[in-house]
């Protein structure tokens, strides 16, 4: 897969994972076959840190699927690494 070489968008341009306007074709800071930025998965655990209270579990799926949509549109590649970082795990358990 050839990796696209457009800028990424800034943090400042781009709607927050836990709007629910988010749009992952406009929103996400990265473009078609970029790999995702840390600073947008950080942002978003950020997010997720402080919700609280009634409706805080409803917003946190938001961000994570808004997270997943990004990557889902951007570059499907990465999305098993993504999952396995929102686990917590390394690798799947068969592997040593």
């Amino acid at each position: 897969m050839e990796v696209s070489t457009a800028p990424t968008r800034s943090a400042e341009s781009i709607r927050k994972c836990s709007d629910s306007a988010f749009d992952p074709t406009k929103d996400s800071p990265h473009h078609s076959g970029q790999l995702m930025p840390f600073w947008f998965l950080a942002n978003a655990l950020s997010e997720i840190e402080v919700c609280k209270g009634k409706g805080s579990q409803d917003i946190i799926k938001e961000i994570i699927a808004n997270v997943f949509r990004a990557a889902i549109i951007n570059n499907p590649s990465e999305l098993a690494n993504l999952f396995y970082f929102f686990i917590v795990k390394l690798a799947p358990e068969y592997e040593a």
